[in-house]
């Protein structure tokens, strides 16, 4: 098995896929839900398209860059608005979101901001279901596995069913094909027509036509 670094995706013969496109519909839904937020929501979910795994994806480097300046400018009105309101979860759980979006663009003191923010969150709400979602996600991300597992599964239990092919996501990564499979059957369960989850569980069998395996960053 590759040793699995900070940065890490899961890659198959078919393409580089980490999430499926039901995991995509549910998180964008998530980060443009709040009128309240709406100009904010808008920089978030274009960070969201180019972002939301490692490495980004962009078009060109000025892209890039002019992403990088809007999500930094996100990320100290949000966090003014935070010392002027107080702890606020909407406003916590859009700074973990934001600051997941910059560890991935390489911003420096993210991966400390993302980790600070949603545990803030946390004190609050433990149990605040789409940001122990996009937590569990990022540590995922970041290889830490364990932990990764523990938010994604409050994720699970509150409903939010993608968090079940995350978690076996999670698992395959940590070379645990039995556990994995035993999650992605759950979300096969919910989601038969699912083709990510075929392919994957196919995958799992050693008679199947599609092979995984573990790159490095």
């Amino acid at each position: 098995m590759v040793k699995i670094k900070s940065k890490c995706a899961l890659i198959k013969t078919i393409g580089s896929v980490l999430l499926s496109l039901i995991v995509v519909n549910v998180l964008q839904g998530i980060v443009f839900a709040n009128e309240q937020f709406q100009q904010i929501d808008i920089i978030l979910q274009d960070a969201f398209q180019h972002a939301r795994n490692y490495p980004p994806e962009f078009d060109s480097q000025v892209q890039r860059e002019n992403l990088e300046k809007d999500l930094e400018n996100v990320i100290v009105l949000l966090e003014q608005m935070l010392k002027e309101e107080g702890l606020e979860q909407e406003l916590l759980f859009r700074l973990g979101q934001a600051n997941t979006f910059a560890f991935n663009l390489d911003m420096t003191g993210s991966k400390e901001k993302t980790d600070e923010y949603f545990g803030q969150l946390f004190k609050l709400e433990p149990d605040h279901a789409q940001g122990n979602l996009f937590y569990g996600q990022h540590l995922s991300g970041r290889g830490e596995f364990d932990a990764s597992i523990e938010h994604l599964q409050i994720a699970a239990d509150a409903g939010l069913d993608v968090a079940l092919n995350m978690i076996g996501l999670a698992y395959l990564q940590m070379g645990k094909t039995d556990e994995a499979k035993e999650y992605f059957l759950k979300f096969q369960a919910k989601y038969p027509n699912e083709p990510q989850i075929k392919m994957l569980l196919n995958s799992l069998d050693p008679s199947g036509e599609h092979v995984y395996k573990l790159m490095k960053e």
